[in-house]
């Protein structure tokens, strides 16, 4: 994929198989509102929502490239480096390699295809082959090296894990594995990474804390969200509903600053220049008066996929009660649907790391759980594809 990072030309990068129909909507929104040298790409939770409704972040070349610098600089990438890219260039992730690629002069390898699956001995023999020293993936991939004992070969120095929080099981297991993981918080809105752990962290000792990178500034405003300001921010939204567009330029004044910033839904603590990651805002349920973070669940939930040594898919959901408000239940894949020891095991343990009212009340079936294309779950869908066919345990 080439592309030219000086020029006015404007791109628009869309998951091919989930969203085919949008690229003339869109490229005509880059005329009427004079988006010239962005690049268009879809919010995570994009294809979670109906064909009618979706949601876009125009981002600024110059924005994506001014985040790659300060990446480069946080990992001491030079043209010396060989990166390797195995996620989709419509995501932020695989598209700010080849920024940083371009900034740094280090040699690109791509493994990512839209019509080939990820591989996970593939992508360890592209590394053996071409000598690769940084790569980027999400969770799900890590999961897939750790569960089939993949070592790190010795050229790779650093790996960039974003797309969702690494759970620290799955981090203690890498370690053992030599992974030099660096676990990082980042999103679309601020052209990828936010704040990511040291390449210098002496990542065998514990889980490493994530350094907020040069180039922005983060706060929490007076309800508690992070709040975000910065060389890399998004120009704004686009919102294509019912064939009408949409442009919102959502970052705004806070404390009186005359920087603008945007308002995240995520909540977390800030120390010098440290960032710890609690949730999300609207991750939080209530259940019998208790706030519960369904973040959290994920975490012990996979926590217990990676030591029960359970390799399909499982997801925590959330369902109205009449005297609890909400109540906590488990969906699995129909895979292994007569492995009923083994998913009263998960249960059973799960509730044995929770507090009473997070406990599961259902357990339920389903034939897929819905993701997107980095392996995050789509919580909402997911429950109202049960509510439509559901099978209880």
């Amino acid at each position: 994929m080439k592309i030219d990072w000086l020029s006015n030309e404007s791109h628009v990068f869309l998951n091919p198989k989930a969203l085919p129909l949008h690229n003339l909507s869109l490229n005509k929104v880059i005329k009427d509102y004079s988006l010239e040298s962005h690049i268009i790409l879809a919010t995570s939770g994009s294809t979670a929502l109906n064909s009618s409704e979706m949601k876009f972040v125009a981002l600024s070349k110059n924005a994506i490239l001014n985040s790659s610098k300060s990446v480069n600089n946080h990992l001491d990438c030079t043209k010396n480096d060989i990166l390797l890219n195995a996620l989709p260039y419509f995501h932020i992730g695989g598209l700010s390699l080849y920024s940083r690629s371009y900034l740094s002069g280090a040699k690109l390898i791509n493994v990512y295809s839209d019509s080939l699956k990820w591989d996970a001995n593939y992508f360890i023999q592209e590394i053996i082959k071409n000598k690769v020293t940084i790569a980027s993936l999400v969770p799900t991939q890590i999961y897939d090296l750790i569960n089939q004992n993949l070592t790190s070969p010795p050229s790779l120095r650093a790996v960039v894990v974003g797309g969702g929080a690494l759970s620290k099981s799955l981090y203690d297991k890498a370690k053992k594995l030599n992974w030099p993981l660096l676990p990082s918080y980042g999103m679309t809105e601020c052209a990828s990474q936010i704040a990511t752990a040291a390449i210098n962290f002496k990542w065998e000792t514990t889980y490493p804390e994530l350094k907020i990178l040069d180039h922005l500034n983060v706060k929490k405003n007076e309800y508690g969200n992070l709040s975000i300001s910065g060389s890399s921010l998004l120009t704004g939204y686009i919102i294509l509903k019912n064939n009408e567009t949409q442009f919102l330029d959502v970052k705004t004044h806070i404390s009186n600053e005359s920087d603008k910033y945007l308002i995240t839904s995520d909540i977390g603590n800030i120390k010098d220049s440290f960032l710890q990651i609690y949730g999300r805002s609207d991750d939080v349920i209530k259940v019998s008066g208790e706030n519960v973070s369904l973040s959290r669940l994920d975490h012990i939930l996979l926590d217990l996929k990676t030591e029960l040594e359970y390799n399909d898919d499982a997801a925590v959901i959330y369902e109205k009660d009449e005297r609890l408000e909400n109540k906590i239940s488990l969906v699995f894949t129909k895979d292994n649907i007569k492995s009923s020891k083994l998913f009263d095991q998960i249960k059973n343990e799960f509730n044995k790391r929770v507090f009473p009212f997070e406990k599961i009340k259902n357990i339920y079936f389903i034939d897929k759980i819905p993701r997107t294309e980095l392996g995050k779950l789509k919580r909402n869908q997911l429950i109202c594809d049960l509510s439509k066919n559901n099978h209880q345990l």
